[in-house]
């Protein structure tokens, strides 16, 4: 299985505008949350920044990768 079978690739983001970490998480959800249209904005947000504490999701250079249960 390759990662391109699981990702939309509407959902990915390559031009990123945020500088850090809670600004980068607020910009994929409201794209998410314009493409799925059902996500819960902040309750989100908070689960992703919640999920950070425990460890960054970040993998090579920093390339955002967030994800939450």
């Amino acid at each position: 299985m390759k990662i391109t079978d699981i990702i939309k690739q509407e959902l990915i983001v390559s031009d990123l505008e945020a500088r850090n970490k809670k600004g980068v998480l607020e910009e994929l959800v409201s794209h998410l949350a314009l493409q799925e249209g059902r996500v819960n904005r902040e309750e989100l947000i908070k689960v992703l920044l919640e999920r950070e504490k425990l460890g960054s999701t970040g993998i090579n250079d920093g390339w955002p990768f967030p994800m939450a249960s």
